[in-house]
């Protein structure tokens, strides 16, 4: 897909352990469009941590990332240097880690749980926001 921001190519990545390998990220391949929002849901311990870690390179000991391509902007961000990734994470790609007491009960289908995202939203510059829906320095949200 050429129009795509973000690229996972045949992701892999395992953690050794002393009971074994354990197989976290198997063969994930997705894109994602500039400007596209995507929800990565899944069971507890389906990956989901370990894919956005491999994606900022981060994935820590003992994981490794086995095989595959993360593609960002058109550079594979697995070649960058640790100073080239300082700059890239954070200031073009962060990750938001779950709070686990608003986490998805198990029992109910997940469709239609991923949030609005139907509503435009207007980024407010740091130190500006306010709470959606309430008037601020930026306008309305």
């Amino acid at each position: 897909m050429e129009d795509a921001l973000l690229r996972l190519e045949s992701l892999n990545a395992e953690f050794v352990t002393p009971e074994g390998v354990v197989n976290a990220v198997n063969n994930v391949s997705l894109s994602i469009r500039r400007g596209q929002t995507v929800a990565l849901m899944g069971e507890s311990g389906s990956g989901k941590t370990s894919v956005g870690l491999c994606i900022l390179n981060l994935l820590p000991h003992p994981g490794r990332i086995t095989a595959g391509r993360v593609v960002y902007d058109g550079s594979d961000l697995l070649e960058l240097t640790a100073e080239e990734m300082r700059h890239v994470r954070g200031r073009e790609i962060a990750m938001v880690f779950q709070d686990p007491s608003t986490g998805l009960n198990p029992v109910r289908r997940a469709a239609g749980r991923g949030g609005d995202h139907g509503s435009p939203r207007r980024l407010a510059p740091r130190g500006t926001a306010t709470e959606p829906g309430s008037p601020g320095r930026n306008g309305p949200a």
